[in-house]
């Protein structure tokens, strides 16, 4: 035999022939263990089971691995059925059913495919504002607005007429306001707005409403004691602990602008409005501070001004609202630093008050009686202003009629037409005699000394014509403008308005230096202050004053105006002044 260890035993005097399985084995795994039997030789192997009776795996011996494969095999569960899924093989549990291949739609089994709807009912969402949804194809289609140019009430299912649908269509041209559109009606809101007065700023929890804006040079500040710098600005705040001022130190001067801005303030339900403020302005370099107005927050009218050198003290003004009563305005501060550090300016304490509007049942409940005052009306039982009867006329109380014109009026585009005295009676100067025409601006450092051009046109009333700075200033004692008569009798009120232009670069050197306006009854016989600048003053920036005669003098047939500006007694100083646009209005 081929597989039997054959020997001869000497012991037992016989041959020994014992099967050995080895000598059968063809190294092969997957056909099984071989043997040898001592009788028939060696026999084959039983064939390995890789059976492991899961119907959809497919099962092979790996002679490579001496192991057995079972791979599952998708193809085996497959039902042909596109809209139950593809059916899988599990390596254990045999074939699972396939998952659902349109889940919330449709199966077509005719196409394989999947679809949303079989009617438009099913597409409906429930809501009106969306429109009438329909099924094409198979497939929902979103509905159109059932109010086009309408605002399209959900609460009640119907289209309604409205002011907007869009925030676009609620600007109203103010940057001051956030233009939005809720429901179809348009709100045009301050992002902060005033409407409970008295309305007060002490600076003592920081800046409240109040912000620095963006696009100036500087940022005011909030400080409690001194400034940094000395010889400027306050050493304690007016009232509390805090105040903002404008820090002048290098890089802030010279000309260098910081602007606080409040804001909004809602004037519609008032009769009477005002501002009041304290201010501390020391410094010798001291430059300008003033207060603005706006009811756009794109153009701003200057309401307050004041230059120079005040002292090392906090002083309080007034600025009078009522020109702006049933709007809704913002108030800014604009700082101007001057030629050096010294020049901080603070403001404190700030209060807005008003004096509510009369409560009426109907026009005649407002009625104040006067002409001039326009047609007062009662607008939801509130009474409102009237608006100015006589626009660009002067408006006549005593006969409840408009005036065609001024009494009195030159705007200097004509030359002396008017016949003024350019260096009138009292007049000491040496140089800066009074002129008409076209001023050629002279600049000191950072500073307009004599004004470019005109308040309006080209024309207007000035201290001399200069080559340079300094050369035909005024010098040496006052020169005065002296206007001809004015003939005022008659009348109950008379309102004179003129823009002036007054610069004094060496503040505070020289008790001399002023800048004044007067009126007289009697021809210039005696004079009556309307106004002075001192020698702590400068004012160089054109700026609109007023004045109501009667409160000064007796309104006569001889009335005359002149305006002063005078150089004290120090060599080199720099004065210059100038007039434009008087009217003296007769009502």
């Amino acid at each position: 035999m081929s597989c039997t260890d054959d020997s001869c035993n000497e012991g037992t005097d016989s041959c020994d022939n014992v099967a050995n399985d080895a000598n059968c084995d063809d190294g092969q795994y997957c056909n099984g263990t071989e043997w040898c039997d001592d009788v028939a030789d060696c026999q084959p192997g039983t064939a390995v089971d890789c059976g492991d009776g899961v119907a959809c795996t497919d099962d092979s011996c790996n002679e490579g691995t001496d192991s057995c494969d079972n791979i599952p095999n998708d193809s085996y569960c497959d039902d042909g059925l596109f809209c139950n899924g593809a059916e899988t093989c599990h390596a254990t549990l045999g074939c699972q059913v396939g998952g659902d291949p349109c889940p919330g739609q449709y199966c077509d089994e005719g196409t394989d495919s999947c679809y949303e709807c079989e009617n438009a009912a099913e597409c409906d969402d429930g809501l009106f504002c969306t429109g009438v949804e329909t099924c094409v194809g198979g497939f929902c289609q979103s509905g159109s607005d059932p109010c086009p140019g309408q605002f399209c009430n959900e609460d009640t299912d119907m289209c309604e007429a409205v002011e907007c649908l869009i925030d676009d269509d609620c600007d109203d041209g103010s940057e001051c306001t956030v233009d939005t559109c809720v429901d179809g009606v348009c709100y045009n809101e301050c992002a902060g707005t005033v409407s409970s007065y008295p309305y007060t700023e002490g600076w003592e929890s920081g800046f409240g409403a109040w912000v620095n804006v963006s696009g100036d040079d500087m940022d005011w500040t909030r400080r409690s004691g001194s400034t940094p710098s000395s010889s400027t600005g306050p050493s304690s705040a007016h009232g509390g602990s805090y105040y903002v001022y404008t820090e002048a130190s290098s890089p802030n001067y010279p000309s260098k602008t910081a602007i606080l801005e409040g804001p909004c303030f809602d004037l519609s339900n008032t009769s009477e409005a005002g501002l009041t403020f304290w201010y501390h302005m020391y410094g010798t370099a001291m430059g300008t501070l003033n207060v603005e107005v706006s009811e756009d927050c794109v153009s701003w009218t200057n309401v307050w001004s004041l230059s120079g050198n005040q002292g090392n003290a906090w002083y309080e003004t007034d600025v009078d609202l009522g020109a702006y009563i049933g709007s809704t305005i913002v108030i800014r501060f604009r700082g101007v630093t001057g030629s050096s550090y010294t020049s901080d300016m603070s403001v404190d304490d700030i209060t807005v008050d008003v004096t509510p509007a009369i409560p009426c049942g109907g026009d005649p409940d407002c009625d104040d009686g006067l002409f001039c005052n326009g047609a007062e009306t009662c607008v939801d039982s509130l009474c409102q202003p009237g608006t100015d009867p006589c626009p660009g006329q002067g408006c006549d109380e005593v006969n409840d009629q408009c005036v065609a014109g001024p009494a009195f009026a030159d705007d200097f585009e004509s030359g002396n037409a008017q016949g003024w005295d350019f260096y009138g009676p009292d007049s000491t100067a040496s140089t800066g005699d009074w002129e008409i025409g076209d001023p050629v601006g002279t600049v000191s450092g950072s500073d307009q000394a004599q004004p470019e051009n005109a308040y309006e046109g080209t024309g207007c009333v000035f201290t001399a014509q200069n080559s340079s700075l300094g050369v035909n200033d005024v010098d040496g004692g006052v020169v005065y403008l002296v206007s001809p008569t004015i003939d005022l009798s008659g009348a109950s009120s008379t309102e004179l308005t003129y823009v002036r232009w007054f610069y004094n670069r060496d503040l505070g050197e020289d008790s001399g230096d002023f800048f004044v306006a007067e009126v007289s009854a009697n021809d210039g016989a005696t004079w009556v202050n309307l106004e002075t600048l001192n020698t702590n003053q400068s004012a160089n920036t054109w700026t609109p004053r007023s004045f109501m005669l009667e409160d000064f003098i007796t309104l006569t047939g001889t009335v005359r105006l002149r305006f002063g500006a005078a150089d004290g007694s120090s060599l080199g100083n720099i004065i210059e002044a100038a007039i434009d646009n008087v009217e003296v209005w007769k009502y």
